[in-house]
């Protein structure tokens, strides 16, 4: 499986989850490890860390502190998206129940929505 291949899936994925609801930034290295699991961990880290960056600023996506119990949301500005995914502290669960979490841009919901759909292989 080539890079490209990888990140095209793994960038499809991240809008489909971005588009439901809010995920936890530690998902997309769930989903990496779940379509290349010859890969190490630090890389699983960096493909996801990558990926996010892009799509943080390519404005398909938005970062934010999310907490579930109470629904609450801070976004957080476009341009701390960048040392935010590289603090590895982020990338864990955090006693207080906050977390970092991405959603869907407008944008990223209408370019996933324009996206052709996948073909099914046997």
């Amino acid at each position: 499986m080539t890079d490209r291949l990888h990140t095209s899936k793994l960038d499809r994925e991240i809008l489909s989850l971005a588009t439901e609801d809010w995920y936890p930034i530690w998902d997309v290295v769930a989903i990496s490890r779940k379509m290349s699991p010859a890969l190490d961990e630090p890389t699983h880290h960096e493909v996801a860390r990558a990926a996010l960056t892009r799509m943080v600023e390519g404005e398909l996506i938005f970062l934010c502190l999310f907490k579930h119990i109470g629904n609450k949301e801070v976004r957080i500005p476009n341009e701390q998206g960048h040392d935010i995914l590289c603090d590895v502290s982020n990338w864990q669960r955090d006693a207080s129940g906050w977390h970092v979490c991405f959603a869907a841009t407008e944008k990223g919901e209408q370019t996933y929505y324009a996206l052709p759909p996948l073909e099914l292989r046997d």
